[in-house]
């Protein structure tokens, strides 16, 4: 059973882990109840709002990943919990203005 929630606590639910892993206790939620079965005390703009914070941080974390590591882009993405390749791929360029590779070979050139 869910306790309720206010939309603007539902940021804090999101942790890095000691792993480099990231935490997402709602973002779990979301996945599993869908977003018509939201847990209780989150209405859908609020709901909206925390899911955009989270895709948000984990393309901040694949930037880091891309930059610093020679994993796949393939391999981020699951690492940070898509499932979907081109779903990353389309949200990393939406919230950054280019692709992963592109954002990649751009600090190794």
């Amino acid at each position: 059973m869910h306790m309720p929630v206010e939309p603007a606590a539902a940021v804090p639910y999101l942790t890095a882990e000691p792993d480099g892993s990231w935490s997402f206790s709602l973002a779990e939620d979301a996945v599993v109840y869908g977003l018509g079965e939201m847990p209780r005390g989150i209405n859908k703009r609020g709901w909206h709002y925390a899911l955009k914070y989270i895709n948000r941080k984990k393309i901040e974390k694949a930037q880091l990943i891309l930059i610093t590591d020679d994993m796949s882009i393939k391999n981020v993405a699951l690492n940070l919990a898509f499932e979907d390749y081109s779903y990353f791929n389309r949200l990393f360029k939406k919230i950054t203005g280019i692709t992963p590779q592109e954002y990649r070979t751009s600090y190794h050139s």
